[in-house]
């Protein structure tokens, strides 16, 4: 499913999605006698696929952002999308063991599975180069990102941050 799209200054196109899909398993729960079914949800990665006007492509680039929950509100989950000139970034919550790893290292990386070990982490995505960074946890408390609601403003993008039922916003003003 394609989630977003990007037009470059340039006349490039890069369209954005990302994998989403559901497993359901069943458990036994040996204290009750009974079987439940949950249903687990996955956002893994984001894939971006750059091409020209004459459809070549010209570059295909994948974030891993393994995350994963059951319960029916995942907020914790997907991603925030900014495009500022021919830059574009993305924000997304990720366990803090995924900070230090480059995009390249798909095997080193962690599942998220809960509100604990998370950082809000970005990547800024260019021509030539991508560039993933993070925001250290203890900076904001522990606070975490709604993919679900942010806001775009002229050269800004306002990023919401929960922890519990506190709320934080955080302006980002360049990449």
């Amino acid at each position: 499913k394609l989630d977003d799209s990007a037009l470059s200054k340039d006349g490039l196109i890069s369209l954005i999605s990302e994998k989403r899909y559901e497993r359901q398993s069943t458990i036994f729960n040996p204290a009750t006698g009974v079987y439940s079914t949950v249903q687990i949800n996955y956002n893994e990665e984001i894939l971006i696929s750059t091409i020209k006007p004459n459809s070549q492509i010209v570059a295909n680039v994948i974030i891993p952002k393994y995350q994963s929950y059951s319960r029916s509100s995942g907020r914790y989950a997907s991603y925030v999308f900014k495009q500022w000139n021919d830059q574009l970034i993305f924000f997304y919550n990720e366990h803090t063991r995924n900070a230090g790893l480059s995009p390249n290292d798909y095997g080193e990386y962690r599942f998220l599975n809960n509100e604990n070990n998370m950082t809000i982490s970005f990547c800024v995505v260019g021509k030539d180069k991508v560039v993933k960074g993070s925001i250290a946890p203890e900076r904001i408390d522990n606070y975490y990102l709604n993919a679900e609601h942010s806001y775009s403003g002229n050269g800004f993008e306002i990023l919401t941050a929960y922890k519990g039922y506190k709320t934080r916003y955080i302006k980002v003003t360049s990449p």
